[in-house]
């Protein structure tokens, strides 16, 4: 079509229609137009801290919680990944957001707690004493966090109760010491000892008679003596504790291997001699000596107790580093010769033995 046709057409057009019909304004919008800002078509697909920790409690939380009573591994690790996602709500303040979920998560946690501690009774009843590290662990992480208290409400008592009746030792105390000029003593003690107890220990010391089973004498006295009498003073047990480190990482290994470890402080037992010596120049004399000095070949483990007596200070002993012997008992031995301070050599044989005697 030419031109002059084109613009006579155009204005037959314009006049038929009105001039509103060729205007060239935009229409409006429609609603499937794209939004001008891209981050509003992004918004549906980024989630906000409160649906990404719903579901990671959801996937990776809930489940290994809902095992945690099957085994103390599958317990680490329900532990570790609830601690680590309560850490996660709590920063981003939003526990009134998942009051539920962090009940519940407790809630679990305790039952695996309680079965861990049931199991660790039923092999320390089967002779297995390493099972004490990890109950008392569990002892130790409740007392460790007083608000976990509600949710262990009907079940603490028992299990105190259960470690301390796997905790249960006797103590069999046996010594012999011979000094250089042939004196010699031999004694004993035994008594039942809880290396953890459930309530606090009775002050002052649990008292333990002793028994002097040999004693030969030696030349020590230049002049000569008589001797009129025997006395054996008895052995202290002021306390044992374990060495149970509670921290944020769980009690490892957790495969029963761990071992026992306990420190047992004492009051050590003496004897003394009573004699009549007769030296030539001065009159009879009678004379108390101790004659068994047991705690001068153990200076380098003394310690103070301060509360057994109101305002005195006791001296006592640290008895540590005990060994598992192949019968599942803890000793500690010494087999030795020590030379005092005033030159006198004494030979040494004694034993710490922590016989494992669980009860029901």
């Amino acid at each position: 079509m030419n031109r002059p046709a084109l613009r006579s057409t155009l204005a037959l057009l314009t006049l038929a229609l009105g001039p509103s019909a060729l205007a060239t304004t935009p229409p409006a919008q429609s609603a499937l137009t794209p939004p001008n800002n891209m981050s509003d078509l992004l918004a549906p697909l980024v989630k906000g801290p409160a649906q990404s920790l719903g579901d990671e409690y959801a996937a990776s939380v809930r489940p290994p919680l809902q095992k945690a009573s099957s085994g103390d591994v599958a317990l680490n690790d329900a532990q570790t990944r609830f601690t680590r996602w309560r850490a996660e709500v709590e920063r981003a303040g939003l526990n009134g957001n998942f009051t539920a979920q962090i009940n519940e998560g407790w809630s679990l946690i305790a039952r695996g707690v309680e079965s861990s501690v049931n199991r660790g009774y039923q092999r320390c009843l089967g002779a297995d004493g390493s099972a004490l590290t990890g109950m008392l662990y569990w002892i130790r992480w409740v007392e460790k966090n007083p608000r976990l208290a509600p949710y262990f409400a009907g079940s603490i008592k028992s299990m105190k109760k259960k470690t301390e009746n796997c905790g249960t030792y006797e103590l069999e105390f046996t010594s012999y010491i011979r000094r250089d000029d042939g004196m010699a003593d031999r004694v004993r003690a035994t008594a039942p000892v809880k290396l953890y107890s459930a309530t606090p220990r009775p002050r002052p010391a649990q008292i333990v008679p002793t028994q002097q089973l040999e004693h030969v004498e030696g030349s020590y006295q230049t002049c000569p003596y008589s001797v009129l009498g025997y006395e054996t003073h008895p052995l202290g047990i002021v306390d044992v504790q374990l060495e149970t480190r509670v921290q944020d990482d769980l009690l490892a290994p957790l495969d029963g291997t761990g071992a026992v470890d306990p420190v047992l402080m004492i009051i050590e037992p003496h004897l003394e001699v009573q004699m009549e010596v007769r030296c030539p120049t001065v009159d009879p004399d009678e004379v108390w000596h101790s004659q068994w000095d047991f705690d001068e070949l153990h200076e380098d483990e003394t310690i103070t107790f301060y509360e057994l007596i109101p305002d005195v200070e006791v001296k006592g002993l640290a008895i540590t580093d005990f060994k598992l012997d192949a019968q599942g008992n803890l000793r500690k031995e010494y087999r030795r010769t020590v030379t005092t301070k005033d030159g006198v050599a004494f030979h040494e044989e004694t034993t710490f033995l922590l016989r494992h005697r669980a009860v029901r």
